[in-house]
């Protein structure tokens, strides 16, 4: 009996020193806060509370939500498609429409570019993956009879997946293996390694296109510059390249092609003759030219043919809605693929053995990626797979807009188109506004409410997103109007979207902060150098600081052609002018308090350019907070650096906007 009283009272305490140890860590982390990921460190943080923490998980939550396409199976009507497993996107069997997700395994790093052999019996794909976003992209050989995968790169390189031959015995990549550029063309059997050869030693960026039908020649395209690209067949046994245009003298960009069902024509995208990228076919044999989408004042995106040859699918980007048409080769009629809702078709591609398209589409409205497919023949869709977002019926539709900008275009105004997601309705008087600038520069913004523009909304923000001149989908023309020595015009239409707020009576002029990543990132920080006094704050995310020093360090990045959009820095005078324009150089300028995330893998924007603003800001006594992720690279994919990340961005537009702590 005494026995047993002491082992209750030793019970006893034991439980009330747990319960005091979790009593001190409560309020260990009340009072310090979120904790830091172990991969991240910071300089200048200030304490990150757990409001925003747990207001962040409905971030997460929304991107749990996502699903896209990935492939189709060759001979079976199922797909691969992706699916959040542990808060990443995984890999998943679909077997029919809104059937139950089958996960094949769980990766650590994210597949990409799934290409199933052509040939179903061999019973593989063949996927890219780096390591935590270093982006040197290896390939490996997927089988999905015992669910294991086998690298079939050297796994030090780059490389960039093609495509298979109709046969399935040879597969076309890019790597830089050999010359350490992303440029060389092999061939390889994925089941045999020791197959791979190289058939093209390249001295510009190349990308694969098709394999002919017969197999013995590459569609391969040659990017110059950032306007510029070519267009070649391959010979696959002799490595001769044909220009398909060799007179061509003036800047021209090709897009998607592709080989006709026979062999003889070819169907490509190009902005010769005109400022939007349309669809022509090529008769191989005569030279000949017909244009197909001339009726269509959009760029076409991509362009994907039928098995049996017979139609065209075509995602045209319309005012920045992203959307699906079906073209048939023989009556040359074109249609829209209705019964979708406004927003973005991505990742189009054919069942290779019927006329069934599979795509993904994010919805406008609720920021969500699910995935349809559309039969050509009967013209029915189907969705696959879909989860719904709670928050769709509470937040408006993003509204278009066009506001005035600085110079004129036939004696009126330029015109920047845009788009406005307001705060939530029930959210009363003017709001603060947080201006969300693209990356790029030749890239462009969506109506799409993503998950951190949701998250912003749903606290009382209104989020504006400018389509600023050097976007893409707009024309070659308005594209260009910030290349070269014009790089600054696309912070006047900062500037003068400024103006704008302060004429509409729901926005609050006095409150307003710039939030860029990547080439954005430059534009918000050139913003808070030039606009100081009319902001509040700013977030860079990975943005670049120094056009010189970051072109002198992106070497294996496109390097060459990058100096054709902002200017070859060993040139003394344009040196001159990229540092006079580049706000490491102007800190001083910049009064307000500002926010800087890095991935240290970051290979596009590489990190130094954040870390020397960062310390130039802190030599003017400025205020920064810096968060810098050893595993991450250009973006953000580990779960916990994502949340915290977003915890402690939040937490800094609430205190500089909603005067929050």
């Amino acid at each position: 009996m005494a026995n047993k009283k002491k082992i209750k009272k030793i019970l006893k305490r034991v439980a009330i020193a747990i319960l005091l140890l979790l009593l001190a860590g409560f309020l260990f982390l009340a009072i310090y806060g979120v904790p830091k990921p172990p991969a991240i460190s910071t300089q200048g943080v200030q304490r990150v509370p757990w409001s925003p923490l747990f207001e962040s998980f409905s971030v997460l939550k929304q991107v749990a939500a996502w699903t896209y396409f990935g492939a189709w199976y060759p001979s079976e009507r199922r797909m691969l498609i992706y699916a959040s497993s542990r808060m990443t996107p995984q890999l998943h069997i679909l077997s029919e429409p809104k059937g139950q997700p089958e996960k094949l395994i769980f990766f650590r790093n994210i597949p990409q570019v799934i290409r199933f052999n052509p040939d179903a019996n061999k019973d593989y794909f063949v996927f890219s993956m780096d390591v935590d976003g270093d982006e040197d992209y290896q390939l490996y050989r997927f089988n999905l009879s015992d669910s294991t995968y086998h690298l079939f790169t050297d796994g030090s390189s780059t490389n960039e997946p093609g495509y298979f031959n109709r046969e399935g015995d040879s597969f076309a990549y890019i790597s830089s293996q050999y010359l350490g550029r992303e440029t060389d063309i092999h061939i390889i059997d994925p089941v045999h390694p020791k197959s791979e050869k190289i058939i093209y030693r390249a001295k510009r960026d190349f990308r694969v296109e098709h394999f002919s039908p017969s197999g013995k020649q590459l569609l391969v395209s040659e990017l110059i510059s950032t306007d510029e690209s070519r267009l070649h067949i391959l010979d696959v046994n002799t490595g001769e390249l044909k220009d398909l245009f060799p007179n061509e003298t003036s800047k021209v960009t090709y897009g998607s092609a592709v080989w006709s069902k026979d062999g003889k024509s070819m169907y490509f995208v190009s902005d010769k003759d005109c400022d939007f990228l349309t669809l022509r076919c090529l008769n191989l044999s005569t030279g000949d030219i017909r244009p197909l989408t001339a009726h269509i004042p959009w760029d076409v995106e991509d362009c994907i043919q039928s098995p049996d040859g017979n139609y065209l699918a075509l995602m045209i980007n319309q005012d920045a809605l992203f959307t699906l048409y079906i073209l048939d080769i023989r009556s040359q009629k074109t249609w829209k693929v209705d019964n979708l809702s406004m927003g973005l078709v991505l990742d189009i591609s054919f069942h290779p053995q019927r006329n069934e398209i599979g795509f993904t589409h994010i919805c406008s409205s609720e920021g969500i990626g699910s995935v349809y497919s559309y039969d050509v023949d009967s013209r029915k869709l189907s969705r696959w797979m879909y989860k719904g977002s709670e928050n769709a019926d509470r937040l408006p539709p993003a509204r278009v807009i066009h506001y005035p900008t600085f110079d004129k275009v036939n004696d009126k105004p330029r015109m920047i188109p845009g788009f406005v997601f307001d705060a939530a309705a029930d959210f009363k008087g003017p709001r603060p506004v947080s201006i969300f600038l693209h990356g790029g520069p030749k890239d462009q913004m969506g109506p799409v409410n993503g998950p951190h523009i949701d998250y912003m909304r749903k606290e009382g923000f209104t989020v504006i997103a400018p389509n600023f001149r050097g976007s893409s989908g707009y024309g070659k023309t308005f594209a260009g109007l910030d290349d070269g020595y014009l790089r600054e015009d696309c912070v006047k239409d900062i500037g003068a979207l400024l103006d704008w707020i302060s004429t509409q009576p729901d926005l609050d002029a006095q409150r307003v902060a710039v939030l860029g990543g990547s080439y954005g990132g430059y534009v918000a920080l050139a913003s808070l150098v030039y606009y100081s006094d009319r902001l509040r704050c700013g977030v860079d995310m990975f943005g670049i600081s120094n056009f010189v020093t970051w072109l002198e360090t992106i070497e294996d990045y496109g390097q060459d052609w990058l100096r054709t959009e902002f200017g070859d820095e060993r040139d003394p005078e344009v040196r001159a002018f990229l540092e006079s324009i580049s706000p490491v150089n102007h800190v001083d300028k910049i009064k307000v308090p500002l926010l800087i995330f890095q991935g240290k893998n970051d290979k596009h924007i590489p990190v130094n350019e954040s870390r020397q603003i960062v310390e130039e800001i802190r030599k003017q006594g400025g205020e920064v907070w810096y968060i810098e992720a050893a595993n991450e690279g250009h973006g953000l994919m580990n779960p916990g650096n994502s949340l915290y990340v977003a915890a402690a961005t939040f937490a800094f537009l609430k205190k500089h906007l909603l005067d929050k702590d």
